[in-house]
């Protein structure tokens, strides 16, 4: 029986670490622009009107823009 509530803990943790809710759309956007690589990367053009996609992957998010991608993980 302990082994089966351990079993179910840790694939639980697991799952919740695998989606990380905490991560946001909009945290993970906040985060890459504040990356000096994407600041010089974009220094000349407008940043407000740039296309900024994040795509939901295990433990993190895929930032990317029409230059580059980005990873933001925990």
């Amino acid at each position: 029986m302990k082994t089966k509530l351990k079993i179910f803990l840790l694939s639980t943790i697991i799952l919740i670490l695998a989606i990380a809710p905490w991560i946001t759309e909009e945290y993970a956007i906040k985060r890459v622009k504040t990356y000096s690589n994407f600041q010089y990367q974009h220094r000349l053009d407008n940043c407000e009107d740039l296309k900024i996609s994040v795509i939901k992957t295990p433990f993190c998010r895929w930032v990317t823009t029409y230059e580059g991608g980005w990873w933001v993980c925990f």
